[in-house]
Order: structure tokens, then C-alpha cells, then sequence
């Protein structure tokens, strides 16, 4: 009896290991990241002027299979899938490139803004932006220091998901408030005021811009506000 319950129970141990090991794969990887079917040789014949395309997606895949721990080929294969999506415009085909980034976004633990970053921009090209802001986001999370995530969440926020103007604020304050060479971040507040009609609270941030670079660009900017009723 006691034996036979000891198995009831590693079974159902067994049983949520295997739940818990599904929803974090779901979280890791998202909805929209399940692979895609494309046959590359197939697309060859059909498609003669991807040759050079199709190709280096090969050549990249032979090089995976030769040590596929190796994370900067996922970098490589992402780019070689992507060059060809953007020629072929095929979900399928961008769908095999953000499942390259995924994998590297599994190899370097979520570590590395390269991996998510170019895993956001691939969902944003398919249109899914709910996945292109999860991955943002998580960039944000991982690389706080760095710029690019703040500036595509913000970017996404304005073009894609009609966010509201405290929600975009609020990254690009974030951004403003962490990273260290913030320039970028606050030139894309100010001009992001300045769309909305808000100069007088661009204002000050193009001062900022130009007390840092002295660039006459900013200077015009600061110009035309001042000069604008």
C-alpha cells in the first residue's frame, strides 16, 4: 500500500514538473514563437533572386549543428532568416528568424538586450506588437543601462499600441532616470513633445541637448520654440 502510494505521488510529481516546465517555455518564448515550416529548397527553384539568401541560411545552419551551445551563431542565423523575410515578406520566414533570436535569448539566460531586442523587432515586423512589447520590456529589465530598449518600447508605445502620453513619459523618464548616456533618450522626449504640440515642456530638454553637444540643430529647435506664440 505504501509503495503503491509512493507511485501515485512521483507520478503526480512528474506530472507538475512537466506543467511547470511547459509554462515557463510558454513564458520564455511567447505565444507567436512556435516554429514555422519553410522549405528553403523548394523556395530556391521557385525563387531564383533569393539564391544568395537561401544560401547563407544554410551555410549558417550548418555552422549551428556544429556546436548549436555556440550563441553568437543564433545572432548570425536571426540575421540570415530576417534578411530574407524582409525580401519575401513571409510570417513563416520571419517566424524562423525570432525562434534563432529565442534561442539565444534561452542560451544567454535573458541576459543579453541583443537577443531580445532583435526577437521585439522581428514580432513588430510581424505585426504582433503584444510580443514585440514583451520582449522590449524585457530588454529594459535585463540591460537597464542600455538606451535601445527604452527608445523601441517608447517608439512602439507612440506607433503601435496608441498608448497614452503618461505611459510613454514614463519610459522615456525611466530611460532619462538610469542610463548614464541618456542623449538619446532625451532627444527622443523632446521630440516627442515638441509632436504632441508641448514645446514649452520640450524646451528645457532641447537646452539640455544643446549645453551638451552644441549642436546648432538643437539650438534651431530651441529658436523655433521661443519664436512660436
Amino acid at each position: 500500500m505504501i509503495k503503491k502510494h509512493s507511485m501515485l505521488v512521483w507520478i503526480a510529481a512528474v506530472i507538475i514538473f512537466i506543467g511547470v516546465m511547459g509554462y515557463f517555455s510558454y513564458r520564455e518564448t511567447g505565444a507567436g514563437s512556435a516554429t514555422a515550416s519553410v522549405n528553403l529548397n523548394k523556395m530556391l527553384k521557385e525563387r531564383p533572386e533569393y539564391a544568395d539568401l537561401i544560401t547563407n541560411i544554410q551555410k549558417v545552419e550548418e555552422e549551428v549543428k556544429k556546436d548549436p551551445g555556440l550563441v553568437e551563431r543564433y545572432a548570425q542565423l536571426g540575421l540570415a532568416w530576417k534578411s530574407l523575410a524582409e525580401q519575401t515578406k513571409d510570417k513563416a520566414v520571419f517566424s524562423k528568424a525570432r525562434d534563432a533570436y529565442i534561442r539565444g535569448i534561452e542560451l544567454t539566460g535573458r541576459r543579453s538586450s541583443i537577443y531580445l531586442l532583435n526577437a521585439g523587432v522581428v514580432s513588430e515586423l510581424m505585426e504582433e506588437y503584444t510580443e514585440a512589447e514583451r520582449y522590449y520590456q524585457m530588454a529594459v529589465e535585463s540591460t537597464p543601462g542600455d538606451a535601445e530598449p527604452y527608445l523601441k518600447l517608447a517608439s512602439l508605445y507612440r506607433l503601435f499600441l496608441n498608448k497614452s502620453k503618461e505611459e510613454i513619459m514614463a519610459v522615456y523618464d525611466k530611460g532619462i532616470a538610469t542610463v548614464v548616456l541618456s542623449t538619446p533618450i532625451i532627444q527622443a522626449k523632446a521630440e516627442y513633445l515638441r509632436s504632441t504640440g508641448d514645446g514649452k515642456a520640450a524646451l528645457p530638454l532641447y537646452e539640455e541637448l544643446y549645453r551638451r553637444s552644441q549642436n546648432q540643430q538643437f539650438k534651431n529647435s530651441i529658436d523655433e520654440i521661443k519664436q512660436t506664440p
